[in-house]
């Protein structure tokens, strides 16, 4: 009998090859390229086995044969080594580009040792479909002229890529890495795909160039990925990719568009310097780690709707050629867009933030007319005063944010916010003291009678405060001259009530008699004291219905 695994691959006018070992469990045979690794007889029922150089020779003698009948003008010849197992170390690197390889299948085929490819050539199909590689993978440099198919390969030792040439399309869709796998410097001249493939260690594609369309959509890094300075220059979909260790995409170059859209960073994100020259999307993501824009450059539309920065957003230096849209994107941390830039005025557009998010925003008053802010819930300061420490942003600095954020609610006619971003600006002068003594004076009397203009309570409060008092420094005034006694003197209670009276503004008092000059300057004082304060009571009120 022949080998049952050829039996299965090879058409019924090729012959299977002759079985060298058969199971003992289930009598099925096996030929010298599909036993075990342990099993490679050279003959069946002998006890001689075939070295690992030895079974290296048979391959490469098989492959030889495939490549002399091309050459004879053979077409669509092709080298069938699907299921072989290889026992040992390997090197295909004699098959370069004077002695390219022919199309060949190693589709599940299982390679014991450190395989091999390294400035080896492709000239058709490289099929590695379902193939494991329990060693170390060595394809640097290797030239693939036609498709190269990994799709559910295992790579259990390193997967080393780098440098290689893809000119078709690179499948490695649901692969598996389990160690290292480099693809820094690759070239895809076609679309790559990595769709639902799992990176166990560390995934470096630094100055990796993607001349098609590149797809790790559901993709997993449970280590950290490295696409430092890699070039898209067709679409790249990251949709639904989870990234457990920091994603590193700075001085990244996306040509095209590029969707982030639900992928899961749980750690740093780096897009330092990346530049996105089509649209990018990033809605629905969720960045657990620091989610870092510095200096990254964005020329079409950028979209975060409902996207999630757990921790601290950076898009400092960052640029906006056109929309930035934020729509229900949340911030559960400082979110720096200090010295970012945009082209048109408010093209950053924020829609639909809650009061948590906008707490954590952090700006100036140079990047405000950046914004557009619509259906937001204001909290009660912004970002940049929450968030400023030691080495934060002065009180100036705050000042006049909240005057260009009182600008631009007078702009939109917004009354209710005008009154909120007036408090914080009159807020921020009193507390880095003014323009001298005495505004700083003058500011605190406004916060403490009024509220700057905008707490009518506190001026009821105060104006209540300005009526009783003169009651009382006249009591206590009359209790010092007459003394203390039990008994309640008429004359004594109408004097102080007579001065009372004469205190409070727009009051008819009887001319006689005429009261001690101290009392007449303290009546000029208080009158004048009430009048202000009843009029900044007026002022807080009409604020406040009118806003």
């Amino acid at each position: 009998m022949g080998c049952c695994k050829c039996e299965l691959e090879y058409s019924a006018r090729v012959s299977p090859r002759p079985a060298v070992y058969a199971d003992p469990v289930d009598g099925k045979e096996y030929c010298v390229f599909h036993a075990p690794k342990d099993k490679k007889h050279k003959a069946l029922g002998s006890k001689d086995y075939y070295t690992v150089e030895e079974f290296n020779d048979l391959i490469f003698a098989l492959i030889d044969a495939v490549i002399t009948r091309e050459q004879a003008g053979e077409k669509n010849a092709k080298s069938n080594l699907r299921h072989t197992v290889f026992p040992g170390d390997i090197s295909f690197s004699r098959y370069g580009k004077d002695n390219p390889l022919p199309r060949i299948d190693f589709s599940e085929a299982t390679f014991s040792g450190t395989t091999q490819f390294s400035s080896a050539m492709f000239s058709g199909l490289a099929g590695f479909f379902e193939a494991t590689f329990s060693g170390e993978a060595k394809f640097d440099k290797t030239m693939f002229s036609g498709m190269a198919e990994y799709v559910g390969t295992s790579f259990i030792g390193a997967a080393d890529f780098s440098h290689a040439a893809f000119t078709e399309k690179a499948m490695f869709n649901k692969t598996t890495f389990s160690s290292f796998a480099g693809f820094s410097n690759a070239s895809f001249g076609a679309a790559a795909g990595f769709s639902n493939a799992t990176f166990h260690d560390s995934a470096g594609f630094q100055e990796a160039d993607f001349g098609g369309a590149a797809g790790f959509s559901n993709s997993t890094f449970r280590c950290i990925g490295k696409f430092t300075g890699a070039k898209f220059g067709d679409v790249a979909g990251f949709g639904k990719a989870t990234f457990n260790g920091t994603a590193v995409f700075t001085d990244a170059n996306f040509t095209r568009d590029a969707s982030f859209v639900r992928a899961i960073f749980n750690a740093d994100a780096q897009f330092v310097g990346a530049l996105f020259e089509g649209p990018v999307q990033f809605s629905s993501a969720e960045f657990f780690g620091k989610a870092n824009f510095h200096n990254a450059q964005l020329c079409k539309v950028a979209r975060y709707y409902d996207a999630r920065f757990n921790g601290v957003a950076v898009f400092t230096w960052a640029r906006f050629e056109d929309e930035g849209k934020f729509r229900g994107a949340h911030f559960g941390a400082g979110a720096n867009f200090r010295d970012m830039e945009t082209v048109k005025e408010g093209s950053l557009r924020m829609l639909n933030l809650n009061a948590i998010s906008l707490g954590h925003l952090m700006f100036t008053s140079v990047e405000a007319p950046s914004f557009t802010f619509r259906n937001c819930d204001w909290p009660e300061h912004l970002g940049l005063e929450k968030h400023s420490g030691s080495e934060g942003p002065s009180l100036l600095e705050l000042e006049e944010l909240y005057r260009a954020m009182k600008q631009r609610a007078d702009d939109d006619h917004d009354r209710p916010q005008v009154s909120h971003w007036h408090f914080r600006e009159k807020l921020m002068a009193m507390r880095r003291g003014g323009n001298g003594i005495f505004e700083a004076v003058m500011l605190r009397l406004y916060y403490f009678t009024s509220g700057f203009g905008e707490r009518p309570i506190r001026a009821g409060c105060c104006l209540a405060g300005l009526v009783a008092l003169p009651l009382l420094i006249f009591a206590m005034a009359k209790l010092a001259s007459t003394g203390l006694s039990l008994q309640l003197d008429s004359a004594a209670i109408t004097e102080v009530f007579s001065d009372w009276q004469r205190a409070l503004p727009l009051s008819k008092v009887p001319s006689e008699p005429l009261p001690s000059a101290w009392k007449l300057w303290a009546f000029y004082i208080l009158q004048l004291l009430i009048a202000l304060q009843a009029a900044l009571l007026g002022f807080a009120v009409r604020n406040r219905f009118r806003r």
